[in-house]
């Protein structure tokens, strides 16, 4: 269960922490765009799985059917890793880019074959515990990953290239050597052909059965997680203390490593629940209690009460994941011919985002009842302030003055909502001493302090 660790590390840092500082880092005049290439990457490189998983069902290996992907596969996105590296240090965006489509391409094959080593090696009637043991590894390693790479800081955040290479490479031994996956002989294995791989691509509940509505219910469970992206807003815009709303980044990362501590622990001991009291009473459970949360975090404005709910959610969510890959592994239309289908379970971990952050856009931008709700983008104005005379003479205290006038100006025209805002970009000093001073407002995502 190793593997699940440094999945868990890699998927739960890259997106939140690594990725925003690199695509500013490289692209500081299109940090936004280009922040949304490599996350829109990220989640294309996740339709390699199913064909993944169809050529480990018919691979006949000496190392077995799913060993040679993990194997492959991490040794692939230990090179990238290290490319990566030296493509930032060098300031090569675009290839940077296609390192990072390479590196998780390389990491999703290999969590293709993990997951259909775990359905290989684990009888069903000891699933449940499995589950659990893998969802409690993936928190950890998310724990893990938001704290380091947190401690290391922005000026530092290059070192988690080597936070990532490492535990590549000490997790892939552990599972190695702690498994022996079986190999498929010639004359078991079945014939591929272009047709059944598109078809692999392909769920239907005709097709699959149970399996279908395991999927679709997944793919709305994280629709609904992936609000979590506005947290940091969330807390900035709606607590009522000082502290809170001036340093919310620190508190989302409390929060978050709260919160995944206990969906971890919560996860080991859940897997063995399920086994006794079945999969979907569990599920729904879960989930009552996760969707009571996010109501009520509706009506708080303390920061302990968010930690209290945090609390919830991550122990409710813990249930979630120690019983969702049992229940997939289930209902598996062929016991024998999986990877695939598990491969296809896997996918909605990277494309609902996407289409969450669209169904809920007209939200954040709108300016909620003034705003008038159908309002999509906002448009681009300029405004003109005069300045007092007093200002004009370009001394400290005129300049200062003049930057608590752009700030209530700012605070006045931007949408204090959670993902997109107006923002001050542009300011020319060289008019202070005409007594018209130009602000510019653009409409652009960008995480102000």
């Amino acid at each position: 269960m190793m593997h699940a660790f440094g999945y868990g590390l890699f998927y739960a840092s890259v997106g939140v922490l690594l990725l925003p500082q690199e695509a500013l880092h490289m692209f500081e005049e299109q940090h936004a765009i280009f922040l949304a290439v490599m996350l829109a990457l990220a989640g294309v490189s996740q339709l390699v799985s199913p064909a993944a998983g169809y050529m480990s069902d018919r691979t006949c290996h000496w190392m077995g059917r799913r060993m040679p992907y993990i194997l492959l596969g991490n040794l692939m996105l230990f090179l990238c890793l290290g490319a990566m590296f030296l493509a930032r240090t060098y300031l090569y965006g675009y290839t940077y880019l296609a390192l990072l489509l390479a590196a998780v391409i390389s990491l999703n094959v290999a969590y293709t074959g993990f997951t259909g080593l775990v359905s290989d090696v684990v009888p069903l009637t000891q699933m449940g515990f499995a589950s659990g043991v893998m969802g409690a590894m993936t928190a950890a390693g998310a724990v893990t990953g938001l704290v380091f790479l947190g401690w290391l800081g922005e000026q530092r955040l290059d070192l988690a290239y080597g936070v990532y290479a490492a535990a590549v490479f000490f997790c892939t031994p552990f599972t190695y050597f702690a498994v022996r996956d079986k190999p498929l002989s010639r004359e078991d294995s079945k014939v591929s052909s272009a047709a059944e791989l598109w078809k692999s691509y392909w769920i239907s509940p005709a097709s699959h059965g149970d399996f279908f509505w395991v999927f679709v219910s997944r793919t709305f469970y994280y629709m609904a997680v992936s609000v979590q992206i506005y947290i940091l807003y969330y807390l900035r815009d709606t607590m009522k203390e000082a502290e809170i709303k001036n340093n919310a980044q620190k508190y989302t990362a409390i929060l978050c490593v709260i919160s995944q501590g206990a969906s971890g622990i919560v996860a080991a001991i859940a897997g063995s629940w399920c086994d006794s009291f079945g999969r979907k009473p569990l599920i729904y459970l879960s989930c009552l209690v996760m969707a009571m949360v996010y109501v009520g975090y509706c009506f708080i404005d303390t920061y302990p009460w968010v930690i209290a709910l945090g609390l919830c959610y991550g122990s409710s969510n813990g249930v979630y994941l120690a019983v969702d890959y049992a229940l997939a592994v289930e209902c598996l239309p062929n016991q024998d011919d999986h990877a695939k289908d598990l491969a296809l379970w896997s996918l909605p971990i990277a494309t609902p985002p996407s289409h969450a952050n669209r169904s809920h856009h007209p939200v954040s931008t709108s300016g909620g009842a003034r705003g008038g709700g159908s309002r999509l983008r906002a448009p681009r104005r300029r405004t003109v302030l005069k300045l007092p005379r007093a200002t004009r003479a370009g001394s400290n205290a005129g300049e200062q003055r003049l930057r608590d006038l752009c700030t209530r100006v700012y605070q006045r025209y931007m949408y204090t909502g959670a993902y997109r805002r107006y923002t001050i970009t542009k300011v020319h000093r060289r008019y202070i001493n005409t007594g018209v001073y130009p602000v510019f407002f653009s409409f652009m995502p960008l995480d102000l302090p």
